[in-house]
């Protein structure tokens, strides 16, 4: 059965079970409902004539979804149904197409609703009016969650993508277990609002002991999980295996190094479905750890979610962050050389160990050898000291 025509039109239900065979869904309670129908109601009841246009970013996924809410947000309060155009019509949303050149397609429109149901029956017009509702800043935290889940209804389709990808990964991800997100890349291409690169240690060192065994490592830097076995060995790391960048690379805000934004979505999905299965979470600032956050507090098996972040004492946007590569590089050599003589010294005691262990074996060889002497001469022996 197809569920999407009639999800697309029923948002005041959500889905609850995807498997090989099952699709369920489960009705919203009625203030909930209410909301959902809400808008609904502006966006597919309202007269097209009204259609409020904005633009869809091609930043980064949690971005690119705050501007979703609030235009969905803006919307409901304008009262006129809401239509995303795109910056280029051939190249597409980023995450529907490659940037920069729209290869690689998941669908002909290279738009939201190559992943998720459709928002509105209505199209864009051609001059954007990108204004926001006055104080709509008020209530978007609140309601953030509510429009956010609303705008993402994925295709039957993608459900059962997302369903088989965590059905693969989630029996090897070992609880307890922590989250820790190490976002680098584009951080240090900003300028003034560039951000810090931060050693793997920085995040493990805010764990708890008892959520250092096994760690959920999510990254978009291979250097990151290169390092996080060089310095934990012992840790039992838990990643998505997938194509990253290593460092800057990639450039400023390239999301793809795969050039599949098809599996890059259902990646992503899955990521917050299996990030659930954790109860803490250490991260710096990026708005994609804010979406984790928000996907591991909706889980049905923590009431609480412990938050760390990596970046709490810190300057977090300054132009300075851009040295933090070559800081980052510097603190790991350290490390390196504190481990090697760690290493060396270890070794050194383990051979003068040895050597006093063959002394003392030889010491005590001697010591027997004389005792079976003094025992098969004992008579002797004592008269002798006595005459002594």
């Amino acid at each position: 059965v197809d569920t999407d025509e009639w999800w697309t039109h029923h948002p005041e239900w959500y889905n609850t079970k995807n498997n090989e065979t099952h699709t369920c869904f489960q009705r919203r309670t009625h203030t909930e409902a209410r909301y959902y129908m809400r808008i609904y109601e502006n966006q597919w009841r309202r007269s097209c004539d009204l259609v409020y246009t904005r633009t869809m970013w091609c930043s980064g996924w949690g971005a690119d979804f705050i501007n979703v809410v609030y235009g969905l947000m803006n919307a409901v309060e304008f009262r006129r149904p809401l239509a995303f155009a795109l910056f280029d019509d051939d190249i597409g949303w980023h995450y529907s197409a490659v940037k920069g050149d729209g290869s690689h397609a998941t669908c002909p429109k290279k738009d939201l609703s190559c992943y998720f149901l459709p928002l509105t029956r209505c199209t864009p017009r051609k001059e954007q009016t990108d204004t926001d509702y006055p104080n709509i800043t008020q209530v978007f935290e609140e309601r953030y969650v509510a429009v956010y889940n609303y705008a993402t209804r994925p295709y039957q389709w993608l459900r059962r993508e997302v369903y088989n990808f965590v059905a693969k990964l989630e029996r090897e991800i070992v609880t307890p277990c922590a989250v820790i997100h190490v976002r680098r890349t584009d951080v240090v291409l900003h300028g003034d609002a560039s951000r810090k690169y931060y050693p793997v240690s920085a995040y493990v060192d805010l764990l708890p002991q008892d959520r250092r065994d096994h760690i959920f490592l999510l990254t978009d830097d291979a250097d990151a999980i290169d390092e996080a076995h060089e310095f934990f060995p012992n840790t039992n790391w838990h990643y998505i295996e997938r194509k990253r960048f290593r460092g800057t690379e990639g450039g400023w805000e390239n999301q793809i190094p795969s050039k599949n934004p098809k599996q890059e979505v259902i990646t992503i999905l899955g990521t917050f479905q299996l990030a659930q299965r954790c109860d803490t979470f250490v991260h710096g600032h990026s708005v994609f750890s804010d979406e984790i956050y928000r996907a591991m507090t909706q889980s049905p098996n923590h009431k609480h979610i412990a938050r760390l972040r990596v970046d709490a004492n810190d300057n977090i946007f300054s132009a300075d962050n851009v040295k933090s590569v070559k800081n980052l590089q510097k603190t790991l050599q350290g490390k390196r050389k504190e481990k090697n003589n760690n290493d060396d010294n270890n070794k050194n005691d383990a051979g003068t160990s040895s050597k006093e262990d063959g002394q003392e074996s030889s010491t005590k060889s001697t010591s027997t050898t004389s005792k079976k002497k003094k025992e098969s001469t004992g008579e002797r022996t004592s008269k002798t000291t006595a005459t002594d």
